[in-house]
């Protein structure tokens, strides 16, 4: 009767990836680790571990995902019906000191910042059809017996809320309690705070010990509750020796202590403290916290810190004589400690006074106090101390002590009677926030204002105003930077460091003097600097087509500057950086020095024949390419003549047969695409026949580039690419830089070398689209490698040269649907037949190569090099971080319709083209032939005007006009106005009646 111990139970256990400020999050830990711990440490009987998973901390967006976890404890064949299912939920609570376990869960969703997925709600019901946001829903455990059992039998210190927030975590526990309530299951959510306040193995120890808590909730056996319930008395009964034993080493102050020892009486039970020693370094009283919370809390700790000076052991005969005694009533502060359950004693050390004000600033900040410096006197043996606001007793006096060579707390009156500040806190200034929130900074440097100010908000319960927040960021950029001068200045440390890594990679610097930009002083100033690593420059070589695309983007830093970039195509047809620099503009100048930097670094000859070029039509770089590379290949950039051509001549219908004739693989499709825009505008044939069409126009291209490219796109995915680079300092941006490309060679070796395919898989795609267009094709033989195919038009088909009447094939070395209906015919292999440059041999030669990492700042070598940054260059206005789009680029905002392409009319001269604020005649008279316009609505009535002038009007018309004219008179829409003489006899009459009918109906009255 009394064996069958606690209930088949299957517990499964969830927890939430990093998050917004927190850079790992504790749950992810436990719950990746909790399966290794308990099967080292056991489970009780009957007590089963089933699924750990870690869940996106997000709301709606990661709802399916978590619906189908749940669903997954129903369906699954491992879990019978005689089993229990549990589902316990860990969260994190990043303002708490101890764990929580939730109670309820409420249906309202408030995200005060995004979740990982973007989404905010604001006071949204979590299930819609449990009706309001008050709606709750309370787990079905007993709460306190569960916290009974883990206070009383295992020792650890936890509480219940029945608050778990409006973010992430109550959104996933309300939707667990309703699905538990239908499936017949129970569910439970654990808050945990971060691992800086209860270290991990302590969460560990309690995360096993909740799994045998709700073990024992569900157990029937009461032989087994009577060896629990003997386990609990014993349990008090060591507490009780354990306090007893431990208050024989309660912390004293010096006065006490000093009296102690005059009296010659020495309080040590040495029997006590050699039995429960090993207790009081892991913990408390209760043995339920760690050695840093310990410290932490109450500010007392066994050791003093060894590394510091202050606490280095004494060599005199007084120190031996006080022993461990004394060592055990010396508060330590250190980075560990809670200053939530901070409190001040005389005794406590500190180093410096600048320590005590940090000690002072936390504690304010972390409890909501308005503390303030009261007094700051360095000739009173460095007296500082702090106060509250006024009413509050509390205060704390730190002075220079003597004999201990630091500085001590010597007065102290710990009581508050004020209330927690929410929105007034002297000590929450910007450079503690930027110093506190430093990783989030270096993470997001362009972390917006609003949401730093929810962050703190959330971590500290304190309101802060914009302003603070911009100092903040500004603070911690500085810190993560450096001023401009000394960041400058570390190039030719990082430069060194580079070249000790890449002695074969190029980097190329130039400054210039202060009176090459007619400035002032001796200092060389930073000009610009080419980056060409050796590992890429093989790599693209070896394994990609001759091709370039070039282009700059600006620099989004106070200083302004550009950043130019030379990006290759892959054997995939995606984009290969080779080379960038960072110039002071985009001009004749700097174009011209990276295009001869450029062509070193590559090791062209010839002037560049044989490759092809890629741009827009900046005037620098034309001048730059033909200077250095005059046989090369260069191609316009078809969009941006586009854009220029489509500001005088717009429609869908130009557009349409613009990029036809661009994109025309032959001149019979070009001229026919010509025929057609000469139809719509002669104008727009005119204009584009003015643009260097050999440029842009495919049908013009070299055969056997095999590159039919007539965008810049590569250049502009490079740009989006670093685009949150672009927003750093050089150092900074160059390194993000270097660090995204090296890893990507990497990624993209390893991607390929997983696929068995002997073509890339982009190629694939465009191979297998002629494929299927090659049924409609019809095959007749000339000889065995020469064809004749019927499609559209006849067209020959030669295998040997590889070529197609279409000039697709001969352009871009892919087979056309032409020569694929031949080969299918043939049944040949069409893969054999694409050009070598796409296949994935020629892929993994250019990604097989790598760039070496790079160690921190502080290994770099020692480069003493002095040099300004550019000047700061001021422009009127707010600054832009977005490019301004050309009209016919589409909106990112979706669900608006853009204006372009609509012609506006001007309203004072009724002709297209322009406004009434462009208008040339704007301020001169109108001329006879203008329509004065009718004003709106229908006029006012004059009974006696309108009748009189309308019956002049019908007299005239009648005597004088033709029957023609008359009939061709508008008749007025309503009823007529009545004239003067008949309102005047309607009105008599009208009275006559009434004078009529008023005396019968008198004499009825009476």
């Amino acid at each position: 009767m009394g064996s069958e111990g606690p209930k088949k139970v299957v517990i499964h256990v969830t927890g939430f990836k990093k998050f917004n400020v927190f850079a790992t999050n504790p749950t992810e830990t436990l719950v990746s680790k909790l399966r290794n711990y308990v099967e080292k440490t056991g489970l009780p009987p009957g007590v089963s571990l089933g699924s750990c998973t870690v869940l996106e901390s997000a709301g709606d967006g990661a709802l399916p995902m978590l619906q189908k976890l749940l669903e997954s404890s129903v369906s699954s064949e491992n879990n019978p019906s005689s089993e229990e299912v549990v589902w316990l939920h860990m969260g994190l609570n990043g303002g708490a000191s101890k764990i929580a376990i939730e109670k309820q869960a409420i249906n309202e969703a408030t995200f005060s910042c995004p979740d990982e997925l973007g989404w905010q709600p604001k006071r949204l019901p979590i299930v819609p059809e449990d009706g309001e946001i008050t709606r709750i829903r309370e787990t079905a455990f007993s709460i306190d017996a569960i916290l009974e059992f883990l206070k009383k039998i295992k020792g650890c210190d936890a509480m219940i809320s029945d608050d778990a927030g409006r973010f992430v975590c109550n959104y996933v526990y309300y939707h667990s309690l309703r699905f538990a309530e239908n499936k017949g299951h129970k569910s439970l959510f654990v808050h945990v705070p971060p691992f800086s306040r209860i270290n991990e193995e302590t969460q560990m120890k309690f995360m096993a010990a909740l799994l045998e808590a709700i073990a024992f909730s569900y157990s029937d056996d009461e032989e087994w509750k009577q060896s629990a319930a003997a386990i609990t008395s014993v349990t008090q009964e060591d507490l009780k020796q354990e306090q007893i034993c431990f208050a024989k080493f309660k912390p004293k102050s010096d006065v006490e202590h000093e009296k102690t020892i005059g009296s010659g009486s020495v309080p040590v039970d040495e029997g006590c403290f050699t039995a429960n020693i090993d207790e009081h370094q892991k913990g408390s009283g209760s043995g339920s916290v760690p050695v840093d919370e310990a410290v932490g809390a109450g500010g007392y700790s066994s050791y003093e810190d060894s590394d510091a000076e202050i606490n280095s052991p004494g060599e005199s005969e007084d120190d031996d004589i006080r022993g461990k005694k004394h060592k055990l009533v010396v508060p330590v502060i250190n980075d560990s400690t809670n200053w939530e359950k901070w409190e001040w004693v005389v005794g406590t050390r500190f180093a410096t006074r600048n320590k005590f004000r940090e000690a002072v600033r936390k504690y304010a900040v972390y409890n909501g106090k308005n503390l303030k410096i009261a007094e700051s006197n360095k000739n009173r043996n460095g007296r500082i101390g702090a106060k509250c606001v006024e009413g509050c007793p509390f205060k704390v006096y730190c002075s220079w002590h003597s004999t201990k060579f630091c500085y001590m707390v010597k007065s102290v009156v710990s009581e508050h009677t004020c209330l927690r500040n929410m929105k007034k806190n002297r000590q929450m200034n910007a450079r503690f926030i930027a110093q506190e929130m430093l990783p989030a900074f270096k993470l997001r440097p362009n972390w917006p204002a609003k949401e730093v100010m929810d962050a703190v908000r959330e971590k500290y319960q304190i309101f802060i105003p914009r302003s603070i927040a911009y100092r903040a960021k500004e603070h911690a950029i500085k810190s993560l930077h450096g001023s401009m001068k000394e960041h400058y200045s570390q190039i030719g440390s990082y430069l060194a460091a580079l070249k000790k890594e890449n002695p074969t990679s190029i980097f190329t610097l130039e400054t210039v003097t202060p009176q090459y930009l007619k400035l002032e002083g001796d200092t060389p100033i930073f000009h610009r600097l080419f980056v060409c690593f050796d590992g890429v420059r093989r790599g693209f070589l070896a394994g990609c087509r001759k091709l370039l695309c070039l282009d700059g983007c600006f620099l989004k830093t106070f200083l302004g500057g550009m950043l130019l970039a030379a990006i290759g195509r892959d054997a995939n047809d995606q984009m290969y950086p080779v080379a960038w620099a960072v110039v002071e503009g985009e001009n004749n100048d700097s174009w011209q020095w990276f295009m001869y930097q450029l062509k070193v670094a590559l090791e062209v000859t010839d002037d560049g024949r044989g490759w092809i070029l890629i741009s827009d039509q900046q005037k620098g770089l034309l001048n730059g390419v033909a200077m250095y590379w005059e046989r090369a290949d260069h191609r316009n950039c078809a969009r941006h003549i586009y854009a220029n051509w489509n500001k005088k001549h717009k429609g869908q219908d130009l557009k349409e047969v613009f990029w036809k004739a661009v994109r025309a693989y032959n001149e019979a499709d070009f001229h026919a695409a010509i025929e057609e825009m000469k139809v719509i505008s002669d104008d727009a044939v005119t204009a584009f026949m003015a643009q260097p069409t050999k440029a842009f126009c495919r049908c013009y291209f070299t055969p056997g580039s095999n590159a039919d490219v007539v965008v810049n796109n590569m250049a502009e995915t490079f740009n989006g690419f670093i685009i949150q680079s672009r927003a750093k300092h050089i150092i900074h941006m160059l390194e993000d830089i270097r660090v995204a490309i090296m890893t990507r060679l990497l990624q993209k070796h390893n991607e390929m070398a997983g696929k068995n395919v002997t073509v890339c898989p982009r190629i694939q795609q465009k191979l297998d689209k002629e494929k299927g267009r090659a049924h409609h094709c019809k095959i007749h033989a000339s000889k065995e490698t020469l064809y004749q195919v019927e499609d559209r038009d006849n067209v020959s088909v030669d295998l040997e040269a590889k070529t197609c009447t279409c000039k697709r094939w001969d352009l871009t070395g892919i087979p056309c649907h032409h020569a694929c209906a031949v080969l299918g015919w043939l049944d040949w292999p069409v893969e054999n037949y694409v050009a070598d440059c796409y296949k994935k041999v020629n892929y993994m030669t250019a990604y097989d190569r790598y760039i070496p990492p790079l160690p921190s700042a502080k290994y770099w070598p020692k480069e003493i090099f002095t040099m300004d940054p550019p000047p700061i260059k001021v422009a009127p206005g707010r600054p832009r971080k977005n490019r301004r789009k050309d009209p016919h680029e589409e909106a990112k905002g979706k669900g608006k319709l853009t204006r372009h392409g609509t012609q506006m009319t001007c309203s004072l001269c009724k002709v297209r083209g322009h406004n009434k604020k462009t208008c040339p005649n704007k301020g001169k008279a109108p001329q006879s032939s203008t329509q004065i316009k009718r004003p709106r609505g229908r006029p006012p009535k004059s009974a006696t005007q309108q009748g009189s002038q309308q019956a002049s009007q019908q007299a005239s018309h009648s005597t004088s006009q033709p029957a023609s004219v008359f009939t061709q008179i508008k008749r007025p829409r309503g009823r007529p106005p009545k004239s003067a003489t008949q309102q005047g006899s309607q009105q008599a009459s009208q009275q006559a009646s009434q004078s009529t009918s008023q005396p019968v109906k008198r004499q009825r009255k009476s």
